[in-house]
């Protein structure tokens, strides 16, 4: 399908200068034959008013004497106007006194005898009684009809109308003239549209040269990239505006790209130190691993070791134990074995764990009161165990120490709490304090946790004062809690309930 927007602008120019210079020569060649046709029309009318003047003139002395013969000899003489079809005179009363005929009309006439000319009513002769005659203005008439046209004119003698001439002519001059004019201006036209083609061809270089000469330069510009290329100006014009605008995008488009491909070598630059420094930093990486593997192998087996060594402690303990027959020497034994188990099962969890910094103290706890329960419960006693114990990892330095103090209390608990009944309840719970946080550096925080430990047993002496106490077991409890630099309460009512504060920082 054609397409305007798809013709070269060589092609746009030059139909644009055709069509609107033929439009205009339209124009004004239409506008010429329309004035020349109305002109020629004007003066066929006048030229005929002019020949039937004559004709009157010369035939008033032969309608004045009643002459016919005279007046048809007269205007015999038209033969030599082709144009003419034909002329009559009328008397005074309309009758026709002379005619004159063309040749092919004589034919017409006879095949066809009513009148060729006849006057409207308004037209029509009329004698006035005082035989002044005055040329009234609807006696002269002229119109076209047809192809014809039609003359109507008085004859006027001293001032009075004798009779009238009516002259008949074709338009064969004015369509000769019409037709000869516009063969004339087709020539004309297509000489002057030829001229302006040839024309255009030749000057739309002036303006499609400078435009089809920055396409291709920008073409170049985008294909090589070069934004140095700068375009010639040869005119002032807006085409000259146009290549300054031209080269001005083009300087700006170099900066950019110059700063672009600086910086572009900087960050190339850059991605080199970086990608130097991220091999290194793998390289560094893996060699942490590995030493991280090594440690934690090495952890590992130092638990391991310890818990071994820690076993074979409480082996022997047992072994001791059994050669033991004192009540207070067995029950110092006992408890002995039982803290060095206690110790023990951390470096089991540890050494089974992934995570040698922290300790899941629920589960810690959950293995520990179950070993305390196996050694200490008496079988006709039904005591309880709820356990409490927030989601909480401690680290070796506090697990110890915190696992040392739930073994004595819970032994204390499970030997002297419930000896005056067979039944009982021990509590154990380790949370979090309200308040959370309490800041002490900008780079380091402090958490409280509570470690309570309760029964419902018989309780302690009244006035007990834990740091003053004689037991080997209280006086851990206290020692250990000063290590942890904690604080210890008790409370002796329906029972005892040992409450341990201590911090711990994250």
């Amino acid at each position: 399908m054609f397409k305007l927007s798809e013709i070269s602008l060589k092609r746009k120019l030059i139909a644009l200068v055709v069509l609107v210079g033929g439009l205009a020569l339209m124009l004004a060649f239409g506008s010429f034959l329309i004035y020349d046709r109305i002109h020629y029309k004007k003066q066929l009318v006048r030229d005929l008013e002019i020949l039937a003047e004559m004709i009157g003139s010369n035939c008033s002395a032969s309608l004045l004497f009643n002459i016919p013969s005279d007046a048809e000899e007269i205007i015999s003489a038209l033969e030599v106007h082709p144009n003419i079809l034909s002329c009559r005179i009328f008397t005074i009363h309309g009758d026709t006194f002379a005619q004159y005929l063309r040749s092919d009309m004589e034919q017409e006439q006879m095949n066809n005898p009513l009148p060729l000319f006849q006057a409207r009513s308004s037209d029509s002769l009329s004698i006035k009684s005082d035989s002044t005659w005055k040329l009234p203005v609807t006696l002269r008439n002229a119109r076209f009809e047809e192809n014809r046209l039609m003359v109507f004119h008085p004859i006027v003698l001293d001032r009075e109308i004798i009779g009238a001439v009516a002259l008949e002519s074709d338009l064969t001059v004015v369509q000769d003239r019409f037709r000869k004019s516009l063969n004339a201006i087709i020539l004309v036209m297509i000489t002057t549209i030829v001229a302006m083609v040839l024309l255009t061809a030749k000057l739309q270089v002036l303006i499609t040269k400078p435009i089809m000469y920055l396409s291709m330069l920008a073409k170049r510009v985008s294909n090589e990239r070069d934004y140095s290329i700068r375009a010639k100006k040869n005119t002032k014009d807006e085409i000259g505006s146009l290549i300054d605008s031209f080269n001005d995008m083009l300087s700006q488009i170099e900066v950019r790209d110059n700063t672009i491909q600086e910086t572009s070598k900087v960050l190339e630059n850059q991605a080199k130190k970086l990608k130097k420094e991220l091999k290194k930093r793998r390289q560094v990486e893996r060699t942490i691993k590995h030493n991280l593997k090594e440690k934690d192998i090495l952890m590992q087996e130092i638990h391991h070791r310890v818990k071994n060594n820690l076993q074979i402690v409480s082996s022997l303990l047992k072994l001791q134990l059994r050669s033991v027959s004192d009540p207070g020497t067995v029950t110092m034994f006992e408890d002995c074995h039982n803290r060095v188990y206690t110790m023990s099962l951390i470096h089991e969890q540890l050494y089974r764990s992934n995570d040698f910094s922290n300790i899941n103290l629920s589960e810690y706890i959950q293995s520990l009161t179950k070993h305390l329960f196996h050694i200490y419960k008496d079988p006709g006693r039904q005591i309880n165990l709820d356990i409490n114990v927030e989601k909480v990892s401690l680290d070796l330095n506090t697990a110890i120490p915190s696992g040392l103090m739930i073994n004595e209390l819970v032994s204390n608990s499970l030997k002297y709490a419930f000896t005056d009944r067979m039944q009982g309840r021990i509590g154990i719970s380790l949370t979090r304090a309200d308040g959370g946080y309490e800041e002490r550096t900008a780079r380091s925080s402090l958490q409280t946790y509570v470690l309570c430990v309760e029964d419902d047993g018989k309780g302690l002496p009244a006035g007990l004062d834990i740091s003053k106490a004689d037991t080997l077991g209280l006086k851990l409890v206290y020692a250990l809690t000063r290590q942890l630099h904690g604080e210890v309460r008790i409370e002796n009512h329906h029972g005892t309930k040992t409450i341990i504060t201590f911090n711990i920082q994250e």
